[in-house]
């Protein structure tokens, strides 16, 4: 757009037809096969339709039609000339052995090929000999045949990637410096095959090194650190004298330098050299002298701090980069932008500055960009890439040496090089090996050349830097390099692969390796000196442990543990001491959501570490610990205060409904702790599990304002950072939330941030990590307002500002990306789960203060079981606390008492609010759990289960009004009169009998020891689907032969215990019918079957109350065994009565028609005292378990059947008279 008009600017293929000059087409591989074509016609016919009207014709053409008619004519019909001058090169690489698109065959069609292969090995080898004149003839001759080896076709068919024999002069430059220097360290720089092939690879290269004899028979000779860095001037060049220690000598060589003041080596505070980092930063400074640097390393390992520090040691501005996969070339080079009065305009990105300026550019995530992205930058780094072209275009017509064409080009207007990853340049241009190829072309026209050939070019024209740049040619600063940031490549991976022969060519690379133990320590101490000694022992063991393993499982683990995560980790120590070890690991692996075989690795090796879980969390926390209180402008939640905050702006304080439970003040005490400490926060968890409230709580009672944004799976770059909008006509980019808290000091809260792609998140990285971001406006921010130096569009970030991040956890059935997987190291991250049973009923309680307490307990028990299925992988939806609020919210609208009924008591639940006031007054509890299960209504497994589960806790999902199953109702008879009786009188009178008493004490044996056995039950509801006389129903683990010989059941402070006698084999089980464990206790070695098998033990229970709360009386009827046991304590003892009614004859054992039988009456058990009588006794013993005595009565009567009506009424059955 130029004043408010669409106007068309001409592109490079255009300006080469008309102008005869040379186009050269470099990557054909990489453009779509659609896109090429358009030039086909231009290339056979030399014609072509442009958009804006023009027509491109040919010289022969338009010459015979100028004859006719005059050149304005021509003009005024839009006809331009194409020069005989102009031909087509294009450059690009076989496939498929490259990746990238086959030529489109009518374009192949309209090409002539050569294939452009390596330069001969002897005319390499005099190129190599004239850059190293101080490195041995036989080393370099060594050095050119393995690489020319490893370009071979049988190491090609090995799938090994050809060696850039490009940079091998740049290698050679270095050795030149440094003969002393290892030459397998040197391949290493350039052809990092430990990280880039799997083990055959690595033998495949090793054989070849070892048949080349370029193994290091000893300990290699490598750079040892920096000496010192001085300033110096070559030139008008500003360049840095780097002295390097190596094998005990000190080696000066000239490298380039910024343009701000020089720092010494191991003078940077916020910097920790180990050893290997001295030894790292010195091969840096080796490969800065030649060429750029591509440093690779693990998450968290430490590449960006030394890329600051080589940065600050040379004095170099920094220029940081995220790049991102959907980053296009016109991303990384230019944007476009509207300006005031409608125009558009090129912005030139921060890429293109810092090669204006001299700086030094941070390409961070190199691992991530498409690779026909960073095809735009080769011409920045590779070296000699478009000479051959340039070499044919100077013999083209038109040159000076025209007369030297080829035939090829006289009879064909275009030719096609087709090449491996090197490109052999003209004689004359061999010198260009020895330097980068420093060349750019912009999308506005704009030429960047290096620095030598810019003067040149001003020299031969004779014109001054302004005429030039009024050209649009601008000079590459000299300075200028790339430092390139990546992950090392996953072997074996179709789409992580991404060190190929292109990037080879690019960069020396240098792979960053994790620390040992004893530099990981020196960092960790120097950084926090506070962290307590024998938690960093134990934490440095586990995860060395972890890196050096062979297990895949526990190598994944270690990764979760980079230096960032440990240093993390060690802070919070040495601020919180008393911060239990075992958690800190567990919430950085974020254990909670990790596979079940991942989770037992990593228990195990904590286990084996010696880092055990707090006992606290194996007790329930209890509510007066967790409190949230504000007093006195402080914030305390649990042990932790913090200052509330003067916020300005109010209104965006969030103000939420939050109902306080034990697990969420856990959780947002471990937030306040870290958001103290100044880190940025990940919240973690399946999706209705509270994190958006806990979060809005966390910042109301921190009076914290905040900034807001949600991502999806359109959020691009551009949109997380600007929002564009057109305002009168014109684009307008407004700040986004993320801008706005950066400016504010607010908190920024960014939710499903698993939603939106991995490589638009990443940019965060840079933000967090870095401080720093470069907004899609050209915009700037920064965090240290002293790197500002008066620029302008530049951003300080606020001191306030804060990053909260919500993502679902990883994994089915989620599908989002694995943010955490991603970027999870540079948050401190919190695992947020559903709420604990005792914690979910309490805040179930406040959203539903008028439903049933049993009701929320279904509902709670239902939910706990159906997420454990989902965590063993039955169920794949996890069903949250959000849905179960929804149902216990709707049940608070209707009335309940319309399908409430509890126990066996039919006790009906009155609402304490009118009818009048409920909005579903019809609805019941079978209907409104259909609004969370009916999604799962088609699947017919599923529904089983769930119908299963929620049947097991009364939960009536699928019952009908027509599902009452009762007796059937049967007509009484008419009412006759059948006679009279006169009770208490009698025609002889009252008859009063004296029955003699004794009292004796009881002697107890034992206690013994039992073993009491627990096995799982589970609790099925009758009434969950139709309405029976049965409340529940228990499955008990009973062998065919077993036999009940008593149940009897125990109330005491609403917890109901069930007690079953059996016999053969005799034990007795024993569970609260509330939970979900039963228990046995065997007593077969206690009453024994005789060894006839005559005599069967048959045990009769009475439960006792309080204060003998959990014990039993056992009583065998034969033998009048009578037993007391403790189900709480265990033990067992036997209770023996001192009087002679009390005991039994041996000799009934052994004979059945000599058998007695005893019988207990235990209606009032639970106050502690039961009745004992003999068959055709005449004699009645009351025990008082509690006093330890037995009361013993003697009767003129034998007795048949005793009945307790009453404690002071009892009801006696003669046996011979039965009355």
């Amino acid at each position: 757009m130029s004043y408010v008009a669409s106007v068309s600017w001409e592109q490079c293929a255009v300006r080469a037809a008309t102008e005869g000059r040379t186009l050269i087409l470099e990557g054909l591989e990489k453009a779509e096969r659609n896109v090429l074509p358009v030039l086909n016609n231009l290339l056979e016919n030399r014609e072509m339709q442009l958009e804006d009207g023009r027509f491109l014709m040919s010289a022969q053409r338009y010459d015979k039609l100028l004859q006719d008619h005059t050149k304005t004519e021509m003009d005024a019909w839009n006809i331009v000339r194409v020069s005989e001058n102009f031909r087509v090169i294009a450059l690009g690489l076989p496939v498929p052995r490259y990746s990238g698109n086959p030529l489109d065959p009518p374009l192949r069609s309209r090409f002539q090929a050569r294939d452009i292969y390596y330069l001969p090995f002897k005319d390499q080898l005099e190129l190599l000999y004239s850059v190293g004149a101080n490195v041995s003839t036989e080393k370099v001759s060594q050095l050119l045949s393995f690489a020319t080896t490893l370009c071979s076709q049988e190491s090609s068919m090995l799938g090994l990637p050809n060696f850039p024999l490009d940079s091998l002069s740049a290698a050679v430059q270095i050795l030149d410096s440094f003969p002393m220097m290892s030459i397998k360290h040197a391949i290493h720089w350039l052809y990092p095959y430990t990280i880039l092939l799997g083990h055959e690879g690595k033998m495949a290269v090793e054989g070849i090194l070892k048949r080349f004899e370029l193994q290091d028979s000893g300990s290699s000779v490598l750079p040892e650190e920096i000496v010192r860095v001085e300033r110096m001037t070559e030139n008008h060049v500003a360049q840095a004298s780097v002295t390097v220690r190596i094998a005990d000598r000190e080696v000066t060589i000239k490298v380039p330098a910024g343009n701000r003041t020089l720092s010494q080596p191991c003078t940077s505070e916020r910097f920790v050299q180990t050893l290997s980092h001295k030894q790292l930063l010195a091969e840096m400074m080796q490969s800065h002298m030649v060429k750029d640097i591509c440093l690779i390393g693990g998450k968290g390992c430490g590449k960006t701090v030394i890329a600051k520090t080589f940065a600050d040691t040379l004095g170099y501005n920094i220029e940081p980069i995220m790049l991102y996969q959907d980053m296009t070339a016109r991303d990384l080079l230019q944007q476009r932008y509207t300006l005031p009065n409608g125009d558009t305009a090129w912005r030139s990105s921060p890429l293109v500055t810092a090669a204006l300026e001299g700086k030094l550019v941070l390409l961070d995530g190199i691992h991530r960009v498409n690779a026909g992205t960073l095809a735009v930058l080769q011409s920045q780094v590779q070296t000699n890439k478009r000479l051959l072209p340039r070499f044919i275009s100077s013999l083209l017509p038109g040159s000076p040496s025209s007369s030297s064409s080829s035939s090829c080009h006289k009879c064909q207007p275009a030719l096609l090089h087709v090449a491996p990853r090197c490109r052999v340049p003209g004689p004359r241009l061999w010198n260009h090996l020895l330097i980068h190829d420093r060349e750019l072309s912009l999308y506005d026209g704009s030429r960047l050349l290096r620095k030598d050939r810019y003067m040149r070019l001003k020299e031969e024209l004779q014109m001054s830097d302004e005429q030039l740049q009024k050209r649009s040619i601008f000079p590459i600063h000299p300075a200028f390099r790339i430092i390139a940031l990546a992950e090392p490549p996953v072997i074996g991976s179709a789409t992580q692969q991404w060190l190929g022969p292109e990037f080879l060519t690019m960069f020396f690379f240098h792979y960053m390796k994790p620390l040992v133990k004893s530099e990981e320590i020196q960092v960790i101490k120097e950084m926090v000196p506070s962290i307590p000694q024998e938690a960093l022992d134990k934490l440095l063991s586990f995860t060395h442990r972890l890196r050096e393993t062979q297990d895949p499982t526990a190598q994944s683990l270690a990764a979760s543990l980079s230096t960032r995560q440990l240093l993390r980790i060690s802070r919070r120590l040495s601020q919180y001491p008393d911060e239990n070890l075992h958690d800190a690991v567990t919430k950085a692996c974020l254990s909670r959501f990790l596979p079940s075989l991942a989770r037992s690795a990593l228990e195990k090796n904590l286990a084996d570490a010696s880092i055990e879980i707090s006992a606290d969390n194996n007790l329930e926390l209890e509510s007066e610990d967790y409190k949230c209180e504000v007093a006195s402008g402080f914030l305390r939640i649990g042990a932790v205060s913090a200052p509330i905050y003067n916020a300005h702006e109010k209104t965006k304080v969030p103000d939420v409904l939050f109902y306080d439970n034990i697990q969420h003040m856990v959780t947002m005490e471990d937030m306040l702790k870290d958001f103290l400490l100044g880190e940025h926060l990940l919240l973690v968890g399946n999706q209705g599990v509270g994190k958006n409230k806990i979060v809005d709580r966390f910042l109301h009672l921190l009076n914290r304002p905040r900034e807001y944004i949600q991502l999806h799976r359109d959020t691009t770059v551009q949109t997380l950072t600007l929002q564009p909008s057109v305002k009168d006509g014109l684009i307008v980019y407004e700040d986004s939330p993320l801008v706005k808290a950066v400016k504010l000091g607010h908190v920024l809260v960014i939710d499903e941030a698993d939603k939106a792609p991995t490589n638009v998140t990443c940019i965060l990285k840079t933000l967090v990590e870095n401080g720093e971001m470069i907004l899609a406006d050209g915009r700037r921010i920064l965090a240290n307002s002293a790197h500002v130096d008066g620029r302008e569009n530049v951003i300080v970030i606020h001191p306030d500002f804060r990053m909260i991040v919500l993502a679902n956890r990883p994994g089915f059935p989620f599908l989002g990306n694995d943010f955490f997987g991603t970027l999870g190291d540079i948050f401190s991250c919190h695992a947020v789960d559903n709420p604990k049973p005792h914690s979910e009923l309490k805040m179930l309680r406040q959203y539903g203060p008028n439903v049933p307490e049993p009701i929320l307990q279904k509902l709670v028990a239902a939910f706990g079981e159906l997420r454990s299925l989902a965590d063993q992988g039955i169920i794949n939806y996890p069903y949250s606390t959000r849905e179960v609020v929804n149902i216990v919210k709707h049940l608070q609208t209707c009335d309940v008492s319309k399908f409430f009924r509890v126990g066996s008591q039919h006790s009906v639940y009155t609402a304490p609010f009118a009818l009048a006031d409920l909005k579903f007054p019809s609805e019941g509890l079978s209907r409104v759990v259909r609004n969370v299960f009916d999604f799962d209504s088609y699947n017919d497994d599923l529904r089983e289960i769930l119908t299963n589960t929620l049947h097991k806790y009364g939960i009536p999902i699928g019952a009908k009004p027509t599902n009452v199953q009762l007796a059937k109702e049967l007509p009484l008879p008419e009412q006759t009169f059948m006679g009279h009786w006169t009770v208490g009188q009698s025609r002889n009178g009252t008859q009063k009998l004296l029955c003699p008493a004794e009292t004796h004490h009881i002697d107890i044996k034992g206690p013994a020891l039992m073993n009491i056995q627990e096995y799982p039950i589970e609790r099925h509801e009758g009434r969950s689907q139709t309405f029976t006389e049965e409340c529940a129903s228990w499955r008990l683990p009973l062998d065919e032969i077993n036999i009940i010989c008593d149940i009897a059941t125990s109330h005491e402070n609403e917890e109901n215990t069930l007690y079953v006698a059996t016999c053969n084999p005799v034990s007795l089980h024993f569970m609260d019918t509330a939970g979900k464990s039963g228990y046995v206790v065997d007593l077969s070695d206690i009453l024994p079957r005789t060894a006839r098998g005559v005599w069967h033990p048959f045990l009769t229970v009475a439960p006792l109350g309080s204060p003998l709360k959990g014990q039993v009386i056992l009583h065998e009827q034969q033998s009048n065994t009578i037993l007391l046991l403790d189900t709480t304590g265990r033990a067992l003892r036997l209770l023996v009565p001192l009087s002679e009614e009390m005991t039994s004859k041996k000799s009934s054992w052994w004979h059945k028609e000599d058998a007695e039988t005893y019988k207990m009456c235990k209606e009032f058990s639970h106050k502690n005292w039961l009745v004992f009588y003999k068959e055709n006794g005449n004699s009645l013993t009351v025990l008082d378990v509690l006093e330890g005595r037995t009361h013993t009565i003697s009767l003129p009567i034998n007795l048949k059947t005793v009945f307790l009506v009453a404690e002071d009424r009892w009801l006696l059955v003669e046996s011979q008279t039965n009355r």
